[in-house]
Formats: C-alpha cells, sequence, structure tokens
C-alpha cells in the first residue's frame, strides 16, 4: 500500500467560523449542530447561490432527522444562504 505524504495543511487548526478572507476569527460561528455531524450528501444545486452554493444534507449528533444547509460564497468569505425566497438573504450569520 502506497504512504501518503501528510502535509502541513493536515495539521493545521480548524476554527469553527465561515471563512472571511480579512481575518479567520472574525466569520460568524458553524452552527454546533454541524459539529460531529453525519454528511448525508454534499454538493451544488441548479439553485442561482453566489459563489454556486454548496449544499449539505447532514444528520446532527443524537438526531434522525437530516437537516440541509445551504453556503453561498464569494473571494470574501461564506455565509449561510437562505433556505426559502422568503428569509432574508441579508440577516447576518443566520443558520
Amino acid at each position: 500500500m502506497k504512504r501518503i505524504a501528510q502535509r502541513e495543511s493536515d495539521r493545521a487548526e480548524i476554527i469553527p467560523k465561515w471563512p472571511d478572507r480579512i481575518n479567520p476569527d472574525r466569520g460568524c460561528s458553524v452552527p454546533s449542530e454541524l459539529i460531529g455531524a453525519t454528511i448525508i450528501g454534499i454538493g451544488t444545486s441548479r439553485e442561482k447561490i453566489e459563489g454556486g452554493g454548496l449544499v449539505i444534507d447532514y444528520t446532527p449528533v443524537g438526531e434522525t432527522t437530516s437537516r440541509r444547509i445551504k453556503l453561498a460564497f464569494n473571494e470574501l468569505g461564506m455565509w449561510v444562504h437562505p433556505l426559502s425566497p422568503t428569509e432574508d438573504e441579508d440577516q447576518e450569520c443566520a443558520t
């Protein structure tokens, strides 16, 4: 079996915040229900989401019902995209 070399980035600290280009500690907190969750599906959608969107279906620890989070992003950072068109897209750190 071929051994894969470990890169320094593989040992980098994970900061539980959404990315922020200027300061990694400044981004909005990742929802705690995502930590340790089981990923059911991950990808994109045909919906118009800035940056192409990242859609994650997951089941939080200790639960049996899956949930969905949609993330929008650009060169400045990442944020939660509203799940329905009636939600306020400008709501800061919405989960």
